[in-house]
């Protein structure tokens, strides 16, 4: 048996040796907190009740070690079998807790992972926004005579560097900017309109994005205004 006592050759006849703590019963004591810690987390269940029955098992086997050689050991404390115990019922006690918490703590995360992208894509809006209008007013700058339509900055958007480098955060394997009028969540669908009135024509880009996955989720939808031209037929003359 490996935990057998050994005689001790250097003691005189008749003098009682010092009894030693029986093997295995510091280690269930240990196991035993161990188990409670691991199940008061909800996360370390598993491990919770895997150290409980090591603690039984090392706090039996001390014990029976003790009754066998009650001269060398000294008889365990209660300690490790009551811990061992408890965090063997700790868990199943938990379990109602942690599945509470799980109920509670998934659709918060979920929840604030969905607004993070959605700020994302607004922020990435306001940026294309921005970025129409200095397009608008450098192409009207150019010629004062010919002010640039919708399609022109449409043209200058899609070929922006810093616009094309920004990353889709619903899809970061697809692009953010996207030509036509249903955006697919995390893009934005780049469109073009035009009013006409009897002075001319006004020009505007039209900026939609999908800030949810599910169908049928609310559009985010701006109106660039990018240049007016005047009609060149002369006025009607009034008589």
């Amino acid at each position: 048996m490996a935990d057998t006592p050994t005689l001790n050759p250097y003691l005189t006849p008749g003098q009682t040796p010092a009894k030693a703590p029986a093997p295995g019963a510091k280690t269930a004591r240990i196991c035993g907190i161990a188990a409670i810690v691991c199940a008061l987390t909800c996360v370390g269940i598993p491990i919770a009740l895997i150290l409980g029955i090591v603690a039984l098992v090392k706090a039996s086997k001390a014990k029976a070690l003790a009754k066998s050689y009650p001269e060398t050991y000294e008889m365990p404390s209660s300690a490790g079998m009551i811990l061992g115990i408890v965090g063997l019922c700790l868990p199943v006690v938990m379990l109602p807790f942690a599945g509470i918490v799980s109920a509670i703590a998934i659709p918060a995360l979920l929840s604030q992972r969905q607004h993070a992208r959605d700020r994302a894509l607004h922020m990435q809006m306001a940026q294309v926004k921005a970025r129409a209008e200095a397009i608008s007013l450098e192409l009207g700058s150019r010629d004062l005579n010919r002010a640039p339509t919708g399609e022109d900055v449409i043209e200058r958007l899609m070929q922006d560097p810093a616009l094309k480098s920004m990353k889709n955060s619903y899809a970061p394997e697809d692009v953010v900017l996207i030509r036509g009028f249903d955006p697919r969540p995390g893009t934005i669908a780049l469109n073009f309109d035009r009013e006409l009135s009897p002075d001319g024509s006004r020009f505007f880009v039209i900026l939609r994005a999908a800030p949810g996955r599910w169908k049928g989720a609310a559009l985010q939808e701006e109106k660039v205004d990018v240049g007016f031209r005047p009609s060149l037929a002369p006025p009607t003359e009034i008589r």
